[in-house]
């Protein structure tokens, strides 16, 4: 599974209680470098650039797209399509995710409890948990950021300066 809820576990935790959501930067860059696709000069050159967030992240969904083209026939008038073979590409995507998946799933297994996991990140309260999933991460050679939430009610929840929904 790619992301679950403990509605359990959020329920245990009081209002404005402190927990935290350990995120993996640039998730999908980070796993194209360490699987082989980017070289090291180019994964740090947008790595750590900002304004590339939304690129890099689209570099890899796009590899899942399927390619083709309607073309006209300017006699008949009737269209024919063009459509590209892309399992080669496919298949880089679905290593990229899969590697999320296990790699997530690998700590998340260790873990006594969760509040929330999806594909880059794992949210826990407690220090052990916390520090727990950071030295995880660092043994996998990750970049990730954490971000302190407190629970606002049964629903949302502060995550640093925003406010989301936890159902």
């Amino acid at each position: 599974m790619s992301r679950a809820k403990n509605k359990e576990a959020y329920s245990r935790l009081r209002t404005s209680e402190m927990f935290f959501n350990i995120d993996l930067s640039s998730a999908y860059w980070q796993m194209l470098y360490s699987l082989g696709y980017i070289d090291e000069k180019y994964f740090k050159k947008y790595m750590y650039d900002d304004k590339y967030k939304q690129a890099k992240r689209l570099c890899v969904s796009f590899l899942a797209r399927e390619c083709k083209a309607t073309y006209y026939n300017q006699e008949t008038k009737t269209p024919f399509t063009i459509t590209c073979d892309i399992e080669p590409l496919y298949n880089v995507y679905r290593n990229v995710r899969y590697q999320l998946y296990n790699m997530i799933q690998e700590i998340i297994f260790e873990l006594p409890e969760y509040i929330e996991y999806n594909i880059d990140g794992i949210t826990v309260y407690g220090t052990s948990n916390v520090e727990l999933v950071k030295r995880r991460f660092k043994e996998m050679g990750l970049i990730f950021k954490t971000t302190m939430c407190f629970k606002i009610d049964e629903n949302c929840y502060k995550y640093g300066s925003k406010i989301k929904n936890f159902i």
